[in-house]
């Protein structure tokens, strides 16, 4: 299928009723696992402007996320 590597960073924390957390990271996907998934080629299409070959590369992101009890339990 293809090969990934990742590397992330998290943090979490208090304020007030909330907890709260963010997270940044990295991943880097070979050209095998970037075809896997998005792949178009003639066996998907007979348009050839469509065709997708994929190259290895990063992909980044970062999420933040909040959650607050809505009750005691």
């Amino acid at each position: 299928m293809g090969q990934q590597v990742g590397l992330d960073y998290s943090y979490r924390w208090l304020w007030h009723d909330f907890r709260l957390g963010l997270r940044i990271g990295t991943d880097w996907k070979n050209a095998d696992l970037i075809d896997y998934y998005y792949d178009v080629s003639q066996r998907n299409t007979d348009f050839s402007g469509f065709y997708f070959k994929g190259k290895s590369g990063w992909q980044t992101y970062m999420s933040i996320n909040a959650q607050k009890p809505i009750n005691e339990n």
